[in-house]
C-alpha cells in the first residue's frame, strides 16, 4: 500500500533527538541511487509524516521500498455505516431522591443514517 515515507538518517536523528519518533525504529537502508543512509517508516508513525505525504503524494505515501515489485499495489477502499437514534440510550435514566424517573418512550424514535467512505 502507498503508506510509507523515506526520509535520511539525518532527518531521522533529527526527530529522534526532537522526541517525535522512538529512537533507533525504522526500516534502516542505503538509497540505492545516492547510497546515502535512510530510514523508512509507516505515515502513521509521526503526526508530521502523514502531513507531508498528504502534501507531497497522492495517496497519502509511497510504497515501501521492501516491498516486491513484481505485484502490483493495493489501493484500500473501505465502507461503514451507522445509524443513532433519538432515544437508544433510553435504558440509562436521571431518579429523584424518592425514586421518580421521567416516561419512557417504547420505540427509538427519529434515527440518523451516518455513511462513510474511505479511499
Amino acid at each position: 500500500m502507498y503508506r510509507w515515507i523515506q526520509i535520511t538518517e539525518e532527518e531521522a536523528v533529527r526527530l529522534e533527538e526532537a522526541g517525535k519518533i522512538k529512537p533507533d525504529t525504522g526500516y534502516h537502508y542505503d538509497h540505492p541511487e545516492t547510497s546515502l543512509p535512510m530510514r523508512e517508516y509507516h505515515v502513521d508513525t509521526c503526526d508530521q509524516f502523514q502531513e507531508q505525504m498528504n502534501r507531497e503524494e497522492r495517496f497519502g505515501g509511497r510504497p515501501s521500498v521492501q516491498r516486491d515489485q513484481s505485484k502490483k499495489m493495493i489501493v484500500k477502499i473501505g465502507h461503514n455505516e451507522a445509524i443513532v437514534q433519538q432515544f437508544t440510550l433510553s435504558k440509562k435514566n436521571w431518579y429523584g431522591p424518592n425514586g421518580e424517573a421521567a416516561l419512557l418512550p417504547k420505540e427509538e424514535g427519529f434515527g440518523i443514517m451516518l455513511s462513510g467512505l474511505m479511499s
